[in-house]
């Protein structure tokens, strides 16, 4: 195995195989009252990252037979910077589920789905001070499985075969490049 590990790392440059990890927050989840913290890690290319989340749909996302309407997410995801590591543009893609929860507006009744997503992502990185940076970026999650028709009080919730997405990530970078 080690054998393998070295050939592998043959011919990359020490930037290449230099470990990185961070953490991140995003301001999307925030701005609504919840919250994101996830944590990556890998090469300065390649990363991969996981997080966890809440966030309550803000009124022009949901439907209007909806009064509320929370996504607690988990998701693993790999990001890569397509044109090397020094390039600040990244792309992702991985795997999201969302646990939430729908309430009528004209009943007050909820309900809970469960929707697994694929999701893909681009942005662009910059750092602003330090090992700080922020992370501009938007998605596309496509509903893979889950619950659909979701009865609930006097409305029927259809979740979304197409989910977009659009907000900003800031972070720490625990290691220098």
């Amino acid at each position: 195995m080690l054998v393998v590990g070295l050939w592998a790392t043959q011919g990359q440059s020490a930037t290449a195989r230099q470990f990185t990890a961070g953490i991140e927050t995003d301001a999307l989840p925030l701005a609504t009252g919840g919250y994101l913290a996830a944590l990556w890690a890998g090469t300065p290319r390649v990363q991969v990252r996981a997080l966890v989340a809440r966030v309550n749909m803000p009124d022009l996302a949901r439907p209007d037979a909806f009064d509320r309407q929370e996504i607690d997410a988990t998701a693993l995801l790999l990001d890569v910077h397509p044109l090397g590591a020094a390039s600040p543009w990244w792309v992702a893609g991985g795997l999201v589920r969302w646990d939430g929860r729908i309430r009528d507006a004209s009943t007050g009744i909820s309900e809970n789905y469960d929707v697994w997503l694929l999701n893909g992502s681009l942005g662009w990185h910059r750092d602003i001070w330090k090992q700080l940076y922020v992370r501009p970026w938007a998605g596309l999650s496509l509903r893979a499985a889950g619950d659909r028709d979701i009865r609930v009080g006097d409305s029927t919730y259809d979740s979304r075969l197409l989910n977009p997405e659009l907000s900003v990530k800031m972070g720490w970078r625990f290691t220098r490049e």
